[in-house]
């Protein structure tokens, strides 16, 4: 059943996607927006420089500015403040994918929530998991005009791990391996 729930998931993301990238739009309501820079969060520079070590111990690359790169939006995700940072030029990809992270703020510090290099996407969207506190994640990475992959996190102890991947090619999704 719960596997019928994602690839109905994935095809409402797919033509949700497509009819968004058409009319020039983000897809995400997570995805931050080119206004959504770490100065205009407001938070404390303290918090903004640990959430910059962990984004530097994780990404690919390294701007010449990281404030200059990231872009952040605070989501509440679960029943935790969390935030959502995604690369804007150096940390993306031709085909629109970026690097992203999701932390969660727990006892004072920002905790980085995806296991490993942060995964380059172009949609994040949230839904109900097995895990009754923490949502799963689809994280969908484009990879042609007519193909998309989706790859599921499920939240495990402290962090998301990549647990099933999914390849959507012109509105028909199989389960393919996780790369």
């Amino acid at each position: 059943m719960r596997d019928h729930h994602i690839f109905a998931f994935l095809l409402t993301t797919l033509i949700a996607g497509r009819t968004a990238a058409a009319a020039g739009e983000v897809a995400s309501p997570l995805w931050p927006k080119e206004n959504d820079t770490l100065a205009a969060s407001e938070l404390p520079a303290a918090q903004i420089r640990e959430l910059l070590e962990q984004v530097e111990a994780t990404s690919f690359d390294t701007p010449e500015s990281w404030l200059v790169e990231l872009r952040a939006r605070i989501v509440a995700i679960g029943r935790a403040r969390s935030i959502i940072v995604r690369g804007t030029s150096l940390l993306c990809g031709g085909t629109g994918n970026c690097q992203i992270w999701l932390f969660r703020y727990d006892k004072g510090h920002w905790i980085n929530l995806i296991e490993g290099e942060a995964p380059m996407v172009d949609s994040l969207k949230l839904t109900q998991g097995a895990n009754q506190d923490m949502p799963d994640l689809i994280a969908g990475t484009n990879t042609s005009s007519t193909s998309d992959r989706y790859s599921v996190y499920v939240f495990h102890d402290k962090t998301y791990r990549r647990v099933k991947c999914y390849e959507t090619t012109v509105g028909v999704s199989k389960e393919v391996a996780c790369e």
